[in-house]
């Protein structure tokens, strides 16, 4: 197999951000539909109460778009700036903008496979030892609650997992991690 740097993006993103965008739009058409309705009512009496209505409701809607467009902007930058990155030297993982590890294959521990909250199915890589990289704000929030803080490197998500180019990529460079019962 010919040693090359391999780059992969999580496969939840263009739904997440189709969402967002979704989200976004749907709160700026009751916006303008309720300005239309508030509009063209008959007379001064009623146009009063509805544009009270529309002026509260409209206040609302742009609370929900305050919210729907930096969580838009996150999803599009971690779409952008996260990856798993495998070279003959080892692999780097950023998940953008919270959380990366680098490290050399001979510290990849093994692989495990958990239930997250009891409903969600898990596979990572667990880490002897890691270099971060970048800002390490889950690490952070970890410590502080006093929870676990073994790095790790998620694959669920990512695309050629569990079937595919990532999984040879890893028999290639780790292959003992595929020979030992889950951590």
């Amino acid at each position: 197999m010919t040693p090359q740097t391999y780059r992969y993006r999580p496969l939840w993103i263009g739904l997440r951000l189709a969402q967002s965008i979704v989200g976004f739009a749907t709160v700026t058409a009751v916006f303008a539909f309720l300005f239309v309705i508030a509009t063209s009512s008959a007379n001064d009496f009623e146009k009063q109460s509805v544009l009270w209505l529309v002026a509260c409701l409209s206040g609302v809607s742009c609370l929900a778009a305050i919210a729907v467009v930096p969580s838009s902007l996150l999803i599009a930058g971690n779409a952008l700036f996260s990856y798993l990155r495998m070279s003959p030297e080892g692999v780097e993982y950023r998940s953008w903008p919270s959380y990366g590890v680098r490290c050399v294959w001979v510290d990849i521990e093994g692989l495990r496979t958990r239930r997250i909250s009891g409903l969600f199915r898990s596979e990572e890589l667990l880490l002897r030892r890691a270099e971060p990289v970048g800002p390490q704000i889950t690490m952070t929030i970890r410590r502080v609650l006093g929870l676990t803080t073994q790095d790790l490197i998620p694959l669920t998500n990512l695309q050629g997992w569990p079937e595919g180019p990532l999984r040879e990529q890893l028999r290639h460079y780790a292959p003992s991690i595929f020979d030992k019962p889950n951590a």
